[in-house]
């Protein structure tokens, strides 16, 4: 039976005999983080924790490395680790995680997403006039600097761009963020963009709701863009 796990604080344990080391992870998949019965992503779902949960892994074991194929052009590294529910033992591969605590960034957009980007630092809102063959139009500017991440929104002939530059983070980092910024959610259910092609260090993601050509770009070092518009 699939169960549904909904802690503040769960524990993972990856050995009992030793737990010297202990190291937080939140769950960052909007889907939430799924247990599996067997190290495999074709064995049997047990059950899920949910967006936003932290978790305790004592004495995780990374030597192992696994790839998990979000499709034909987008490829993530990750290691399984193995919990101890009440009557069984499952694993959650660790693309799902992440270290960074995420929290929702509702105070500026109204946004319930969560986000990866840390403690906002400066933020700024003007407008400048902009010509066209048409005229001239005023577009509205909103810059937002957090402590990983920098945001800026332009609103501009009923369009709104957005492009976030996220520094620091792994390639699932990233993957996810582009997922929880983009998601539609409607009747209790979650749909996610899918990476539908790749340019060298370019991934393009399907169309989903108003979010048209969702890009993710891989800027080296740690360092992505993601780019999005929507228009009314």
């Amino acid at each position: 039976m699939k169960r549904i796990i909904t802690l503040i604080a769960f524990l993972i344990i990856a050995d009992f005999s030793s737990a010297q080391d202990r190291e937080e992870y939140f769950v960052i998949n909007p889907l939430g983080a799924t247990i599996l019965s067997e190290p495999d992503f074709n064995s049997q779902r047990i059950g899920r924790i949910n967006p936003g949960e932290k978790i305790l892994i004592i004495d995780p074991d990374f030597s192992k490395e696994s790839t998990l194929s979000i499709g034909p052009h987008l490829e993530i590294n990750g290691h399984w680790i193995s919990i101890h529910l009440s009557d069984e033992t499952g694993f959650i591969f660790t693309t799902d995680l992440s270290k960074f605590p995420p929290s929702r960034l509702t105070e500026y957009e109204g946004q319930e997403e969560l986000h990866l980007s840390g403690k906002q630092l400066k933020r700024e809102e003007y407008s400048e006039e902009q010509a066209t063959e048409f005229g001239t139009f005023p577009k509205r500017i909103k810059k937002i600097q957090f402590e990983k991440a920098s945001v800026e929104e332009v609103f501009f002939d009923g369009c709104l761009t957005w492009e976030y530059e996220l520094k620091g983070f792994s390639l699932s980092e990233a993957y996810h963020q582009v997922l929880q910024l983009t998601a539609s959610i409607w009747d209790n259910r979650i749909e996610i963009p899918k990476v539908i092609s790749q340019e060298q260090n370019t991934w393009n993601f399907s169309n989903i709701d108003a979010c048209q050509e969702i890009k993710l770009v891989d800027l080296g070092k740690g360092n992505y863009r993601i780019s999005f518009y929507s228009c009314t």
